[in-house]
């Protein structure tokens, strides 16, 4: 043991108080496995991540936060701490779930209640069949924006299942299948340009309009540079960036098939008006030929979900 890491070792070894972990937590050099970043969460939005590098630290304060009783994350979206350059919205995992965990285990179906501990943009067919009438499933549900709810569903006689979202902000890592494509870079300034009607400000501060904008976009990934919003559909190339305009107000510019700031600026309207809900004001209905996500009641607004 280094002298240098001597301390914070005894340290955490004294902290965890536990006679058969001690002699581990004194010997195992910690900081070794955390290469050479990590990434600290936000303290408001569990979706956005900060790298913070051992070349910017001193060796205490990398030592510090190397045995601190904390969990450290060091892959985000896919993208590693270090590699990282600037805050990066997104999911942590080091090896996302794979496909064949969304089937489920029909080998002992049917069950009174599915528990998913991975998160997903949509249900799986396979989990409605394999939970009894009556049963349910809760699963965190995430997207390519960032935003999060958790569905507690029923399942019906017909195989359907529906309920409302949860009042926890709950999200796993996501599925591998569920996981964005690659995108491209960001550029600012391409096609039609308008004043905005909302804030873009929304989709990086308040979870439950990020969701709202999800819901009306789902196919789109977003980022931030300063104080511009970009949106890309990488599947249509139609993209969108909104920034404040020096007279007041707010600029966006739109390119392509879809309208993406057309499409979330009505969904977040729509929110507004119903009194801007946490996304437990809002449900989720799941048959064989679709799945989607309604504003107070079945028969209140809705949002097709990527089924």
């Amino acid at each position: 043991m280094s002298n240098t890491a001597a301390r914070p070792r005894l340290l955490l070894a004294d902290e965890i108080e536990s006679a058969g972990w001690r002699k581990a937590l004194e010997v195992v050099p910690r900081e070794r496995f955390l290469g050479n970043a990590v990434y600290l969460p936000d303290q408001t939005r569990g979706d956005l991540w900060t790298p913070v590098r051992r070349a910017d630290m001193s060796t205490d304060d990398w030592l510090a936060l190397a045995y601190a009783n904390e969990t450290w994350v060091t892959l985000v979206a896919g993208i590693l701490a270090e590699d990282a350059t600037g805050i990066v919205t997104g999911i942590p995992g080091r090896r996302p779930p794979r496909p064949a965990w969304l089937y489920g285990y029909a080998e002992n179906a049917e069950y009174d209640r599915l528990i998913a501990t991975c998160s997903v943009r949509t249900i799986p067919l396979a989990w409605t069949r394999q939970v009894r009438t009556g049963g349910t499933i809760t699963a965190p549900m995430g997207g390519w924006m960032g935003g999060v709810a958790f569905a507690h569903l029923s399942v019906d006689h017909d195989g359907t299942a529906s309920g409302r979202f949860l009042k926890d902000d709950l999200y796993f890592m996501t599925a591998r299948s569920h996981l964005p494509p690659p995108r491209p870079p960001m550029v600012e300034g391409i096609g039609d340009s308008r004043g905005s009607r909302i804030d873009p400000s929304l989709l990086q501060d308040n979870q439950a309009a990020a969701w709202v904008a999800q819901l009306a976009v789902p196919q789109a990934q977003h980022s931030w540079n300063a104080d511009t919003t970009f949106l890309i559909d990488v599947g249509t190339g139609s993209r969108a960036d909104a920034s404040p305009d020096p007279a007041g107000g707010w600029t966006v510019h739109q390119h392509g098939r879809v309208r993406l700031w057309d499409e979330i600026e009505t969904a977040i309207e729509i929110s507004q008006k119903a009194g801007r809900p946490h996304q437990s004001g809002f449900g989720l209905t799941v048959t064989r030929e679709r799945q989607w996500v309604w504003l107070g009641d079945q028969d209140g607004p809705s949002w097709e979900l990527p089924a």
